[in-house]
């Protein structure tokens, strides 16, 4: 066996509880004790407990810049957290210099005996052994038949006599740990297939209780899914496992789980198992549900503080200690983003909870946000002479109706149009959704309006103006951007500009429209929509105020998971345009339409399902409105087609190159790039989806395919592939001759590395990117948020990539590369348009053109400075400064001496 001897350096972070008033003595009869938190935040970890000391292992984590995580003896953020343990007797805890990396993100941590000092940390195909002693990380080469053990349960079980660990993973299989060997064995004796593993997409857990092993819960039941992310109701199935039974019958379904649980984390005291946490579609769950396997019955017991998963428990005596993963955490913690996980540390004490709360039991949101929204519910009256908007709303369940108050602008008196409410829930939250319709709206027209959810607590809204379209629209500008996530400070900043650009036009014209290609959140969760929508400053939300004046339309991302929040806080078209192919969506209402806003004709699509019955109904209408849009512009009823989706396609991204561009089918033979490809009306495609910019030239004819033993991505070229050259950045392109493809997600979410150019196969597609690996850039130096900007008229399209830079933004103060303006455009002409060719004298040209924007700029030493409050004032640390100009000794530095720091 090989050994890594890795420093035994700890770095020790002691909390003592009597200065803190956080509650360690364990005679406290509290049901829910909160602790301190980690010192690092991470999800899909393990908590494993050797003695009195809980050791927190593998995990991985988002970096939250406004946090300050890097405080408690932490130098700095890690994607990948070193390990820490706790003292669950004294509260001593500690922050090691020993890290797992990213090959045990989601591992599974065990031990073999309550007196061993090992933890054995098992992946996929891969383990590594941790001496708690000594912080010795030793790589395990033999060990017997491999296995997927990410996220796995685990337990000590005596099979035939002899003990053994057996884990349950991500393979759906049992594996059987001999300590005596330190291997993996098959024992001939056992059912190996966990029988519940092919109906519910994995995310199962249990717990061993009298040398049976009980599982429940599970992921969603729709097969064929993309990355990590289950989409739909999550498993309430359960079974318990007995590997001395006969074999054939050592798999017994058990009662079922109250309620639909994905990924929750079980743990046992006293011969009961308790069912914690998970997440059921948008929402992560606060549950606990106690198991008695003697009568086969469930209780639900209190809630967690706050939901969560990903997270991680462990029993010590009787109490469970819960490390949080995902999590919603305080409203205040919500405010940027579920992808901080707070580091909550929960400590759970089975035996003081006599409460019991029925499965099903649901709390109301409060609807005090509201979440207002705008869009075009039927095709055919976006414009025209008699329009239809949508006001779209969230309320309290005690609400019991929805009323709009309407008038043209400083006119007569406001008339109400009222709706009942449509009831809906998510995990343990429930809500109304309002969606009244404001029907025969004059053309080119200001209105105001105020909503009120009628009620016991009835609330009301602000007064809103809203701005009709003209009647047939041709000259306008839209904005399309994706992927805010988790930074809705970012996403706010980028809607400042968008809304004054709307607001203006709107006063000289056609007001315009915005689109969102997904990816609002993580989960589709009610907290995480009231950040999207409300989040301000001093308190002004530009977002809150753009999406209550102008439709937006919004399309479905992979993070949107068909949850219910999704179907209920918009309102979409459900029939085609008249004269249009019908939409063929009977079942799958809402789920792909099209419209035409004046001369564009646009295509919102639903993808991230490809072996889904309603991936090839969508297929199938798009083949046919591309025809019909086809005629539409030899005719001269439209000019301009624009496909609208959330998965990227032609993408260079760390992210997604290798995992999307054939696993979400869409360059499969005969999908939706060969459609846009055959059909010759597409001028442009917006996606989102891997968090960066990048686009094509004009192009056709170019694909991905899957090769070597890595299975990675490689472009190529079919035989009738073609690019146009002059449509490079701030290029022309010419119309019919292909498709633009933009990569648009910098609305907010971390940015995501590019692959060197070299290793992505034909790259002659590409026209800019950023960040660029080849011109020296990461996503962390060269973060690119941005929006897209797209001016029409009928004789070109005028594609703008706008970036703005996030520096000036509290918490942001250093973190971006310091440009903001015109990052990339290209113009697309019809090949008959003569006005084209003055369209450099007409002022469209780029006036700030990005270059690789130098990242420092010099200091210079002054008597008393010391490293570290030079990186405080340029918001770093003294390990950037020191690598960054080559010291070899941080602590000797002198006045005058020149020092590279960050540029502000």
């Amino acid at each position: 066996m090989k050994k890594r001897i890795v420093s035994l350096i700890v770095v020790f972070v002691v909390l003592l509880s009597m200065f803190n008033g956080i509650a360690f003595a364990q005679e406290s009869n509290q049901i829910m004790v909160i602790h301190e938190n980690l010192l690092h935040p991470r999800r899909g970890h393990s908590n494993t407990v050797i003695g009195d000391v809980m050791w927190i292992t593998g995990g991985r984590a988002y970096y939250s810049h406004f946090l300050g995580w890097g405080q408690d003896g932490i130098e700095e953020f890690q994607d990948f957290p070193n390990i820490e343990w706790i003292n669950l007797k004294t509260g001593e805890k500690g922050y090691t210099n020993v890290g797992t990396g990213k090959d045990y993100y989601k591992s599974t941590a065990f031990t073999t005996s309550d007196d061993s000092p090992y933890i054995y940390i098992a992946a996929k195909n891969r383990m590594l052994k941790f001496n708690t002693e000594t912080l010795e990380i030793i790589p395990m080469e033999d060990i017997g038949v491999l296995g997927n053990w990410n996220t796995g349960s685990w337990g000590r079980m005596v099979i035939g006599g002899k003990e053994y660990t057996v884990i349950l993973g991500e393979d759906g299989l049992v594996s059987v740990f001999d300590p005596s060997v330190e291997k993996f064995i098959r024992l001939d004796s056992i059912d190996y297939e966990v029988p519940a593993a092919a109906l519910v997409d994995y995310g199962y857990s249990g717990v061993v209780i009298d040398n049976k092993f009980y599982i429940f819960g599970g992921g969603a039941s729709i097969a064929n899914k993309i990355d990590e992310d289950e989409e739909g109701a999550a498993s309430t199935m359960a079974w318990v496992f007995d590997p001395n039974a006969p074999k054939g019958s050592q798999w017994k379904k058990i009662s079922d789980l109250p309620a639909p649980t994905d990924s929750p984390w079980v743990a046992a005291v006293r011969g009961k198992a308790y069912i914690i946490g998970g997440r059921n579609m948008g929402e992560f769950l606060p549950t606990v549900y106690e198991y008695t396997p003697e009568t086969n019955t469930y209780v639900r017991k209190s809630d967690l503080p706050f939901g969560t998963q990903k997270h991680a428990v462990a029993s010590y005596g009787d109490s469970i200690w819960i490390t949080y993963g995902y999590t919603w955490g305080t409203e205040e913690e919500n405010k940027f983003g579920f992808r901080m996980h707070h580091p909550h540390v929960i400590e759970y004490k089975p035996l003081f909870d006599d409460v019991i709360m029925q499965p099903g039991q649901m709390k109301s949101i409060k609807g005090d946000k509201m979440n207002i929204n705008l869009t075009w519910p039927d095709p055919d009256k976006v414009t025209g002479k008699n329009q239809t908007i949508a006001v779209n709303w969230l309320a309290n369940t005690s609400s019991n109706e929805g009323i709009v108050y309407l008038r043209e602008k400083n006119k007569g008196d406001f008339k109400q149009i009222s709706e009942k409410p449509i009831y809906f829930s998510m995990g343990t939250l429930e809500a109304h959704a309002y969606n009244v319709i404001l029907e025969n709206l004059k053309p080119d027209t200001w209105y105001e309006y105020y909503v009120e959810s009628k009620g016991p607590n009835t609330i009301k809204s602000e007064t809103y103006t809203v701005k009709t379209n003209p009647e047939y629209p041709n000259e306008f500008t839209f904005f399309v951007y994706g992927d805010s996530k988790a930074q809705y400070d970012v996403f706010n900043d980028l809607n400042a500009d968008i809304l004054k650009t709307l607001d203006k036009n709107a006063k000289e014209g056609a007001p315009g429209f915005a689109a969102f290609t997904g990816d609002y959140g993580g989960n589709g969760a009610f907290i995480e929509y009231d950040a999207w929508f409300n989040y301000g400053v001093d308190g002004k939300s530009n977002s809150k105020e753009l999406l209550a004046r102008y439709p937006m339309i919004h399309v479905h991302g992979n993070h949107e998971r068909l949850a219910p929040t999704w179907w209920n806080m918009f309102n979409f078209p459900v029939k085609a345009m008249e004269d249009w192919p019908d939409l063929n969506n009977k079942g799958y209402e809402e789920y792909w339409f099209s419209y035409n806003y004046g001369n564009v004709h646009i295509i919102a699509l639903m993808t991230g399902f490809p072996n889904q019955e309603f991936h090839y109904k969508q297929l199938e209408w798009l083949r046919n409105d591309l025809e019909r849009a086809k005629t539409a512009k030899e005719s001269g009823e439209i000019d301009w087609v624009v496909v609208l989706l959330h998965h990227s396609i032609y993408t260079t991204s760390t992210g997604h190159m290798h995992d999307v561009l054939e696993g979400a089918g869409l360059m499969r033979e005969g999908d939706v790039v060969d459609t846009i490809d055959n059909s010759r009306v597409v001028d442009l495609v917006f996606t989102a989806h891997d968090h960066n910019y990048e686009r094509t030239k004009n192009i056709r004819g170019y694909r991905s395919k899957i090769v070597g033993d890595l299975q990675e991505a490689k472009y190529y070229k079919l035989d009738n592939a073609y690019a146009e050259e002059s449509s490079g950045r701030f290029g022309e392109a010419t119309a019919g001759n292909g498709t633009i493809f933009i990569t648009s997600a910098g609305a907010g979410a971390q940015n995501r590395d590019m692959y060197p150019i070299s290793e992505v196969g034909d790259s002659s597609w590409l026209a800019f990117r950023k960040n660029d690996p080849d011109r020296g850039e990461s996503a962390s130096t060269h973060p690119v948020h941005h929006y897209m900007k797209i001016d029409v008229t009928p004789d070109y399209l005028y594609v703008q990539a706008i970036e703005k830079d996030s520096g000036h933004l509290a918490g942001w103060e250093g973190a971006d590369d310091g440009f903001s303006g015109l990052l990339d455009s290209v113009i697309i002409k019809k090949p008959s348009s003569e006005k084209t060719s003055a369209i450099s004298e007409a002022g469209i040209k780029p006036d700030i053109t990005y270059k690789n924007v130098p990242k420092t700029t010099e200091y210079i030493v002054q008597t008393g400075d010391v490293l570290w409050k030079i990186a405080k004032e340029f918001g770093t640390t003294w390990q950037k400064l020191q690598e960054l100009n080559k010291l070899a000794n941080p602590h000797l530095i002198y006045p005058g001496q020149k020092l590279l720091v960050p540029k502000n």
